[in-house]
């Protein structure tokens, strides 16, 4: 048990550093858009909600429909536990996790040419999760 308690406080203490690179990841790309004069929120408005309900519902309702996380089970997809492990519910943070986290890298979407999803398929499906939990549609 005390093995166990040891793993799930690593596992607590990598979400934490997961959690703070993506808000910064989150900063820079909000640099990034005033830069380059583009307003905040125009890759998001951009994405196809509907088009990402039916890429999440091919490639990721087996571990997350309605929401749930059946890996993880107080990780879901929530507004609330998106905020508390993610420090937020915006597009850009939670595409920036999806592609970037271990767990989701290594996924092998079967119905996806490669195998894969392509940047804005990503766009597409996390713009339907923050449709989906800022609007508690879950």
């Amino acid at each position: 048990q005390q093995q166990q308690q040891q793993q799930h406080h690593q596992q607590e203490q990598q979400w934490e550093w997961q959690k703070q690179g993506y808000a910064a990841t989150l900063t820079a790309a909000v640099l990034m858009t005033g830069v380059m004069g583009m307003a905040p929120g125009a890759a998001e408005a951009a994405a196809d909600v509907g088009r990402g309900k039916e890429l999440f519902e091919m490639n990721c309702a087996s571990c997350h429909a309605g929401g749930m996380n059946f890996v993880k089970e107080s990780r879901t997809l929530q507004k609330e536990a998106l905020q508390q492990y993610l420090g937020s519910v915006d597009q850009p943070v939670i595409q920036s996790f999806v592609m970037e986290s271990r767990q989701h890298k290594n996924l092998v979407f079967f119905r996806m040419p490669g195998g894969k999803l392509t940047e804005p398929e990503y766009a597409d499906v996390t713009t339907f999760i923050v449709d989906q939990a800022t609007n508690n549609k879950w």
